[in-house]
């Protein structure tokens, strides 16, 4: 019977060094995410859509590699997860401290007042596209 030998460090080296497959393959799939949720992100101005960035890291002590996909804009949560009713809480946006909300829509020549507004609904971009790309199940976690 012959006898098998396994070289950890090459193993390692292979599954979480920075220019191993697995790094490469993700990468790979980190960038087909990326160009599917500039696609599917809602346009306005095209701000959100040209924010979003990709992140790659191999961890070997941990024998991790972690892509990370998405924008740093403060609205960017609120288009991928919803606001308001269509939201994770689920309830109308309503004013903290005053009476009214005040705003002044896209396009409106002077401000609106609201006791509460239902907020807007979820895009699902990030989501979307990673579920298009991924070669691997992809669930939502809450």
């Amino acid at each position: 019977m012959g006898e098998v030998r396994l070289n950890h460090a090459e193993i390692n080296r292979l599954l979480y060094g920075s220019t191993g497959p697995v790094v490469r393959e993700v990468t790979r799939v980190a960038r087909l995410t990326q160009r599917d949720a500039r696609r599917l992100a809602p346009r306005d101005t095209g701000v959100l859509k040209a924010s979003i960035r990709v992140t790659v890291t191999a961890e070997p002590a941990r024998e991790r590699v972690r892509a990370r996909i998405g924008s740093t804009l403060d609205y960017a949560l609120y288009q991928e997860e919803g606001t308001g009713i269509y939201g994770p809480r689920g309830t109308p946006i309503r004013p903290k401290r005053a009476k009214y909300l005040r705003f002044k829509p896209k396009g409106a020549r002077g401000f609106v007042f609201a006791k509460q507004v239902r907020g807007s609904r979820a895009h699902h971009y990030l989501v979307r596209a990673l579920q298009r790309s991924s070669p691997w199940p992809v669930r939502r976690l809450r």
